[in-house]
């Protein structure tokens, strides 16, 4: 018998978890096409300036390369005011049902290419869709498109487009970590108009309805209200995947993120909005995490009235973080700092162009990349080199490619609840596990051997309120319990004891 209470709490404890690889060395990112048919490939431990490439964007781009860098195909656009994107092959020609691609080149991070996990040859590309001026926008709306690299010769073909993947409203900025198992993906976007985040697993039955979370600041899109405008700027996820940072206009949010249920959590607002809310002022912009994840840098840049672009680095393992952030370089305007990048070097790349709205132009201050040398050390120690890596006569303004930690590795500890594997011996025999997970509330509970009698089964919400309970749930064939509940969508923690009052904990996720 089931009874659904609302006045008890209970205090759900959830194991730690650490991260065996974060894998600087992964092919996948080794080719960059960007900007103004610029083309840098990781070649012999170092960055090298390639002939050219078939880009043409001034913000979003995004790359993906075979295990051994070999450049597979790219995101760009055809024009640097383009309202969609073109696919690019890895001879810089248009795929076949590669043109017209929902997009806009003008968005710091709309686009990123992920493989499906069981299928080498097949990759989902995301976007977001506006449909009229940046300055004035109506709506971004998400996208997918895949492409399956065993056509056309193995130049691939883009075999689907323009698939809707949500509709509703969201920003223009897009992020991606590995699940904890080390082969699914989750995909992370935002709500154009409320504090919604809306974080999507893509697994080897595609991809699931998103797990809607309401946590930081609440986006004001709609009223144009610049300072609480979450539209613009740039959303990373850290080289770990335990972090993410998210920066807008006014305001740069980070968080803990759980790989294992796709769970944000311990939100900090890094900066108190203090712009106002017209144009004219410094804006955040990029964001990146150093290699080991010890220090976040984040770019300003500015509009109309205001004299300088910023680069700042901040000390995440300091308390509070917002106290120990440190000015690197300042530059004045026309030239500016964009969007920041991670490479296999090690080394952080940061767009660095010259731009006045609204006429951007790309001319040869355009032709470099400053770079952070050693972006692991503290302060000045970083060694920031403005205008030091040269593009060989190509040009960038503001973007980078867009691309996520391709090689990291699983957490070391059992993480593979959200598989969409039925449960097996090994899962039987460890403490308890969930099948399938997400799921809409139908799901199963593989137990224990030694729980199986006498059990009482307690789901409770984020708040510690208990919104399910059962006892003498019948367990088929000792292995396996069975549970129907009406949940709205949402992250859980679900209990189990024993006569002897011995428990055991997980996670559950229900979606729609």
């Amino acid at each position: 018998m089931s009874l659904q209470l609302r006045s008890f709490f209970v205090l759900c404890f959830l194991c730690t978890k650490c991260v065996i690889q974060t894998g600087f060395g992964q092919g996948q990112g080794y080719s960059w096409c960007f900007g103004d048919s610029a083309y840098i490939k990781y070649v012999g431990g170092t960055m090298v300036a390639q002939p050219f490439s078939a880009a043409q964007s001034m913000e979003a781009n995004a790359n993906i390369s075979d295990a051994n860098g070999n450049l597979l195909f790219y995101v760009s656009a055809p024009n640097q005011a383009a309202y969609n994107f073109k696919i690019m092959d890895s001879n810089h020609n248009i795929m076949p049902n590669g043109d017209s691609i929902n997009g806009y080149c003008s968005a710091t991070n709309d686009a990123m290419i992920v493989p499906f996990p069981d299928n080498p040859h097949l990759y989902y590309i995301f976007t977001t869709k506006l449909t009229t001026n940046a300055w004035n926008p109506t709506n971004y709306f998400p996208y997918y498109s895949v492409v399956d690299m065993s056509l056309n010769s193995g130049l691939g073909n883009v075999t689907s487009k323009n698939s809707l993947l949500l509709n509703a409203k969201v920003t223009e900025k897009i992020a991606l970590t590995k699940h904890g198992n080390g082969r699914d993906w989750w995909l992370v976007m935002h709500d154009a108009d409320s504090s919604l985040y809306y974080t999507f697993l893509i697994d080897s039955t595609g991809i699931h309805n998103p797990l809607i979370q309401s946590i930081g600041i609440n986006y004001n899109y709609s009223n144009n209200n610049l300072a609480l405008n979450g539209m613009w700027g740039e959303m990373v996820f850290s080289h770990d995947g335990s972090k993410l940072c998210n920066v807008n206009l006014t305001n740069l949010d980070y968080f803990n993120f759980d790989r294992c249920t796709g769970e944000l959590s311990n939100y900090i607002n890094l900066f108190t909005p203090h712009l106002p809310p017209i144009l004219g002022a410094n804006w955040n912009y990029s964001c990146e995490f150093s290699p080991n994840d010890h220090l976040l840098y984040v770019t300003t840049n500015f509009e109309i009235q205001s004299s300088f672009s910023h680069l700042y680095q901040f000390d995440l393992t300091a308390t509070p973080i917002v106290s120990h952030v440190q000015t690197i370089s300042s530059i004045s305007v026309p030239v500016l700092f964009g969007q920041l990048e991670s490479a296999s070097d090690r080394k952080i790349y940061i767009a660095t162009g010259y731009a006045t709205h609204p006429n951007y132009i790309f001319d040869s201050t355009s032709m470099f990349l400053s770079t952070i040398e050693h972006p692991d050390s503290l302060g000045l120690a970083c060694d920031f080199h403005l205008h030091g890596f040269s593009l060989n006569g190509h040009r960038a303004l503001m973007g980078l490619p867009n691309m996520p930690n391709y090689n990291l590795g699983a957490l070391d500890f059992p993480c593979d609840s959200l598989s969409s594997i039925p449960p097996n011996e090994e899962m039987i025999n460890s403490e308890l596990n969930i099948y399938p997970n997400p799921n809409s509330g139908d799901f199963s509970v593989a137990v224990n051997s030694l729980l199986v009698r006498k059990l009482k089964l307690l789901i409770c919400n984020s708040l510690g309120q208990i919104v399910f309970y059962s006892e003498n749930e019948k367990v088929e064939d000792n292995r396996f319990i069975k549970i129907k509940a009406k949940l709205i969508p949402g992250f859980y923690f679900l209990q189990l004891i024993d006569e002897n009052n011995r428990k055991n904990f997980a996670k559950l996720i229900i979606t729609k």
